[in-house]
């Protein structure tokens, strides 16, 4: 009898990621700059496979997206 085993996970993605930024001198080495990011995988597959006595396959296949937004400053040697 096998009890209590770890899961056999697998992970597969796609999608895309976007991203636009900006970049301005303020003075001779200042700078300050702006990014925006947005990710989208929405062809997700996720699964663990348990294989205890009764165990099985748990999936799921989520649609995922998210925002990324960097303001700063920087300074040029």
């Amino acid at each position: 009898m096998n009890c209590c085993s770890s899961p056999s996970n697998k992970a597969q993605l796609s999608g895309y990621v976007l991203g636009l930024g900006y970049k301005q001198f303020i003075t001779a080495g200042l700078y300050g700059f702006a990014e925006a990011n947005y990710y989208s995988y929405a062809s997700s597959n996720l699964s663990s496979t348990y294989t205890d006595a009764g165990g099985g396959t748990v999936s799921s296949n989520p649609n995922l997206s998210a925002y990324n937004f960097l303001l700063g400053l920087g300074y040029r040697f």
